[in-house]
């Protein structure tokens, strides 16, 4: 996913990123009263952090959202506010850990 990003967005290019925090999948087959076939990913935030650092991404802000009581899916999301470095320049920083 990154490598694609890497083709459109400019050098020094900005990027949010946000998604749920776990390592399950989620499947939903209603959705408001709809029949549905969803499958919702849920992401492992140390490896979002390895592959942003592997193609050459630069994390600007991090931060964790907890859900709205009753009005959201119980699982917390990060929020990641990225650069994207120069394509020939060495992406060099230190690893985060986000709570």
């Amino acid at each position: 996913m990154f490598v694609n990003l890497r083709t459109v967005l400019k050098d020094n290019g900005l990027l949010f990123l946000s998604f749920h925090v776990g390592d399950e999948v989620l499947h939903v087959n209603s959705l408001f009263d709809e029949e549905v076939m969803l499958d919702y990913i849920f992401f492992n935030t140390d490896e979002i952090v390895r592959l942003l650092d592997k193609h050459k991404f630069r994390i600007i802000e991090a931060l964790t959202r907890y859900p709205y009581d009753g009005y959201e899916y119980g699982g917390k999301k990060d929020i990641l506010y990225v650069k994207g470095l120069m394509r020939n320049c060495l992406s060099i920083f230190s690893r985060i850990t986000l709570r």
